[in-house]
């Protein structure tokens, strides 16, 4: 046993000799190796009850075999590896990890292995060892198989001799064993053997030498491994040999081909094991099976290309399919190495593998893509995208059901009582002006329908559509359930009686849930009503399945943004007709080209008088489209903005939200029009809940309505999907008379107060989408300044300094400084920096730009270009900066930075202050340690004010306190500091006394007496 102080001096005294080999190994390294050598310092792994004793010293062992050659760290290796066996416990603590670099330096010793290419030497001679050893085994199995025949003929012959007859199935047996052995002997007498029938062929079909496959690496160690399946794995190497090659020695499309995979299988247990390169402070992935064996990639790569035979032919196999046996031999060991007791020896590892079939891992493969095309669907981009495709998809299942009711079907005809009669049939189909059904009594094999259907129901006088019990005939009706849920009838108008009589209605009775469907969908498309059937909700939803597939294929790989991507506006003011020429043009065309009138010479004279009436006709209507109307155009494309009034061209960029706005507007003159869009619009209510509230717009169309005293046309058009918003590219276009442009003045002044009005009192919050800023969610409602209880005077003095920046522009520009403010809030996390500048921005009327340069798709470029183009009245947010930014000399740890932001740190310079730094902006910055950041990022000029937002202090309690109980009196809020000082001795944030009086909110009194969780 250890004393408890001895131990603690050995675990120190471990972790200063790790230290100093891992920081200085030159020096001390040698002085380590003489004074504690490996065999001694062994001997304490073997303290299995002090397994921080153990964790340390695995932990020196490995400092000190990363400092040798690694050609030499499996000799070292031997030392120790019965102690590490036998003593130490991979219990799943830090030990695992010390374990699992262990594992992983030993590994190593095969880097250079994959590196090197064989000679044409080594190629020649390793190959002519893997043959001898097949040789070898293809003697042993033909010595042993003519053994067992020959004992197998003499029990034979004395069982013939005995019962006087031959035995059935002794000969069979005989036949059996004989052709395996000629198949023996055909395949080691082939002189194509030497190539296995399994070596790739050259382009012009020539066989491949062994020196021309094995030349590029990691061709040696591919043949060292070969060599090693074959000796120690013989049988099981010739087996793979024969199983891949007919007895003509021509290679087959289903054969296995041994060197391609053996190449496919190393790399996938290089990637696996991760040869190659060093280790991940996160790793534990430690398998004992490794360490045990003297040989284990060697042991590895056996088990796995006997596996990957047994795969290709189970699956049936061809070489196109190389890739779905890989994948499934990688997904084998991926599961099998994740089971600790598999990993224990190759032989469990080896039994475990067994285990799993093809059929298991193909059904898990399944329900992943399954899951993976279900969380597809469900994302808001994909519910966005399906929204706006189902119109025409719906579109697509209306036309279908019309094509459907015009070819017609027959049907059963029934009594007025809804009894069937027998043998008795009728045809109904549409017209193919969808205007008139036709229907009639026809046969059971319904020839000449032109002649049978002479009635007719125009479609014209459908008063209703009724189905199941309302229908006149299924009224009395005593028969099936089934029979009555087929049934619908048309039902005529009341005006269309005659001599005052109600016309009779069409009653139907369909044979099959799918025609019912099909026929109440098409006359409901007829009737001008909704499809709403079972039938109709599959399709579309099918179609749009489909049609969503195919347009993900082209962005296959690309990762789909969670929610769809807002418009893109402009606004495009010219002045053209309402009208169009193309009337005029079609009536000229159509007489020009109609035979009657352009027989003979007599018409030349009126074909010309049309043509000059004509021209005419289209300068005169040019002059009135280009004096008479003005028509102004708001889109969803870009951001530019014309002005065309008659001879005068001007034009300006409005980068505004004009679209929006004017479909604000138009929603509040929407009451002027009888065609309308529902859509549904968020706002946030006084107490702060998010609710909804449905309006409506004109529809796609034509609406005419009166503004100010002058007739409007107002057309919108939603045209095809634009790829880039993610939304239908639309147009809304304002005609009126006259050539007075300023009407439309009045229009976006009225639109922009009235979006201005909504957005009172709101702080919007910015994110980058792409190369764009773009508003995250719902406005929030503006935070009080007072309401984030800084120290005394902190707040005061920022504000004040934000506000005396933001009133000095002409003094900046007269004294050449760059009109741009840096601030760096720093100090404990919970302190209320992020709170702060959320409050600032409500009391600045500004936005908030936050940027995330922990983003791994933000690149210099793009933070320059988003810093530059950040929304006017905003704050730029920075949060972190001390963790976000690659450090600006190599810190020899690049894997500490994988994953994480591409932005250099030349890069944020340049963006806080270089040449092309942006000008009137404020810039926020935050940070936890702010001994972590460089002068050069805090200096003058790009951080101009610091300001340390610390723990809480007793002021900010006692206030903290005062303002969320204001009931209570200053001497609780002084007893409220003396409680906090007691029952919590260290510095304690904000953020945990905002927690600590949420848990005790009503109770001023718990507050002063529970202690702070």
């Amino acid at each position: 046993m250890i004393a408890d102080g001895e131990r603690r001096v050995l675990i120190l005294s471990l972790n200063i000799l790790e230290s100093a080999v891992l920081n200085a190994a030159k020096l001390f390294l040698p002085i380590i190796r003489e004074q504690l050598p490996i065999k001694k310092l062994s001997l304490l792994l073997e303290h299995e009850k002090f397994p921080d004793i153990q964790q340390n010293v695995l932990a020196l062992i490995n400092a000190i075999i990363q400092n040798q050659d690694p050609s030499k760290r499996r000799d070292q290796f031997r030392i120790f590896k019965q102690t590490i066996l036998r003593y130490v416990t991979d219990n799943g603590s830090e030990i695992t990890h010390q374990l699992y670099v262990l594992q992983t330096l030993l590994l190593r010793s095969y880097d250079e292995q994959l590196n090197q290419g064989a000679t044409p030497e080594q190629a020649n001679e390793k190959w002519r060892e893997i043959r001898r050893n097949y040789d070898s085994e293809m003697d042993n199995l033909i010595k042993n198989q003519f053994n067992t025949n020959s004992t197998t003929t003499t029990n034979q012959s004395s069982n013939t001799s005995s019962t006087g007859g031959l035995n059935r199935s002794n000969s069979t047996v005989s036949n059996k064993s004989n052709s395996f052995n000629d198949a023996l002997l055909m395949l080691n007498s082939n002189e194509m053997i030497d190539r296995f029938g399994l070596l790739p062929s050259k382009p012009n079909g020539a066989p491949a030498t062994p020196a021309e496959i094995f030349a590029d690496p990691p061709g040696l160690w591919i043949l060292n491994l070969l060599c090693y399946y074959s000796g120690k794995h013989n049988e099981s190497f010739v087996r793979f040999i024969m199983a891949n090659q007919s007895s003509s020695g021509e290679t087959r499309p289903y054969d296995c081909p041994l060197i391609i995979a053996s190449f496919r299988i190393l790399s996938l247990i290089v990637e696996i094991l991760g040869i190659g390169k060093p280790p991940r402070d996160e790793g534990h992935e430690f398998y004992p099976m490794l360490l045990k064996h003297e040989e284990p990639l060697e042991e590895f790569f056996s088990i796995g290309l006997s596996l990957f035979n047994r795969t290709w032919h189970e699956i049936h196999a061809t070489f196109n399919d190389l890739d779905i046996a890989c994948d499934f031999l990688a997904e084998k060991f991926h599961k099998i190495l994740a089971n600790p007791n598999a990993t224990v020896s190759f032989e469990n590892f080896q039994k475990e593998l067994s285990k799993i079939s093809y059929t298991e891992i193909s059904h898990r493969w399944r329900e992943e893509r399954l899951k993976r095309e279900q969380r597809k669907e469900e994302m808001p981009a994909i519910q966005e995208l399906k929204r706006l495709l189902l119109p025409e998809m719906t579109t697509i299942v209306r036309d279908n059901r019309l094509n459907y009711l015009v070819r017609g079907t027959r049907f059963d005809k029934y009594t007025a009582k809804g009894q069937r009669l027998k043998d008795k049939f009728w045809y109904c189909r549409l017209s193919p002006n969808h205007k008139t059904l036709l229907y009639g009594d026809v046969d059971e094999d319904c020839k000449n329908l032109d002649e049978k259907l002479i009635s007719k129901f125009d479609i014209a006088d459908v008063g209703r559509l009724v189905v199941g019990k309302e229908c006149p005939h299924m009224r009395d009706s005593k028969g099936k359930k089934t029979t009555m849920s087929l049934a619908f009838a048309l039902i005529p108008r009341d005006e269309d009686s005659i001599n005052g009589q109600q016309s009779p209605p069409l009653c139907f009775v369909a044979g099959k849930p799918e025609i019912f469907d099909y026929w109440i969908d098409g006359l409901n498309s007829l009737l001008q009503h909704d499809m709403i059937s079972n039938e109709t909700k599959k399709d579309v939803e099918m179609l749009l399945d489909l049609d969503v597939k195919l347009r993900l294929l082209d962005i296959e790989g690309l990762n789909i943004p969670d929610q769809a991507p807002d418009h893109v506006y402009s606004v495009k003011i010219v002045v053209r007709s309402c009208f169009s020429s193309m009337a005029i043009g079609e009536l000229i065309g159509s007489l020009q080209n109609n035979p009657y009138f352009g027989a003979g010479f007599g018409l030349v004279g009126l074909t010309a008088a049309l043509a000059a009436g004509r021209k005419a006709a289209i300068v005169a209507w040019s002059g009135i489209r280009r004096y008479a109307f003005v028509t102004c155009e708001v889109n969803s494309k870009g951001l530019k903005m014309f002005f065309v009034i008659v001879f005068a061209d001007s034009e300006k960029f409005e980068p505004d939200k004009s679209y929006q706005w004017i479909l604000e507007w138009i929603t509040r003159q929407s009451y002027r029009t009888q065609h309308v869009s529902m859509c549904t619009e968020f706002y946030e209510d006084e107490a702060g809940r998010i609710s909804t509230r449905f309006a409506y717009i004109p529809s796609p169309g034509i609406h005419f309505f009166r503004y100010r005293g002058s007739i409007f046309r107002c057309e919108r058009v939603r045209e095809q999907m634009d790829a880039l918003a993610g939304r239908p590219y639309e147009v809304v276009t304002l005609t009126t008379l006259g050539r007075d442009k300023s009407i439309f003045s009045f229009i976006f002044d009225e639109a922009r107060t009235i979006a201005l009005a909504e957005a009172a009192n709101k702080t919007a919050t910015y994110v980058p989408f792409g190369h764009e800023w773009r508003v995250f969610g719902q406005a929030r409602s503006k935070r009080p300044i007072d309401s984030v209880i800084l120290d005394d005077g902190v707040a005061e003095t920022l504000v004040s300094d934000v506000e005396r920046f933001l009133s000095s522009a002409e003094w900046y520009h007269k004294r050449g400084i760059p009109y741009r403010r840096g601030y760096l809030l720093h100090g404990p996390p919970g302190s209320g920096k992020s709170s702060f500048i959320f409050a600032l921005a409500g009391h600045l009327n500004y936005s908030i730009c936050v940027l995330n340069l922990s983003d791994p798709s933000l690149t210099d470029d793009r933070l320059l270009h988003l810093v530059n183009t950040a929304p006017k009245d905003s704050l730029v947010l920075l949060e972190d900066i001390d963790c976000s930014v690659r450090p600006r000399t190599d810190d020899g740890h690049p894997e500490r930075w994988e994953g994480l932001s591409r932005v250099t740190y030349s890069g944020l310079l340049n963006t806080l202050d270089g040449v092309v730094g942006s000008d009137a902006r404020i810039l926020m910055m935050t940070t936890n340690h702010l001994e972590l950041l460089d002068d050069t990022i805090t200096r003058p000029g790009r951080v101009d004010v610091k300001v340390l937002i610390d723990d809480a202090s007793d002021r900010q309690l006692k206030r903290a306190f005062l303002r969320f109980f204001p009931t209570s009196s200053e001497s609780d809020g002084d007893e409220f500091v003396r409680h906090v000082r007691r029952t919590y001795p260290r510095p304690i944030s904000m953020a945990r006394i905002q927690g600590h009086f949420l848990l005790h909110r009503d109770d001023p009194k718990a507050a002063l007496k529970q202690p702070i969780q």
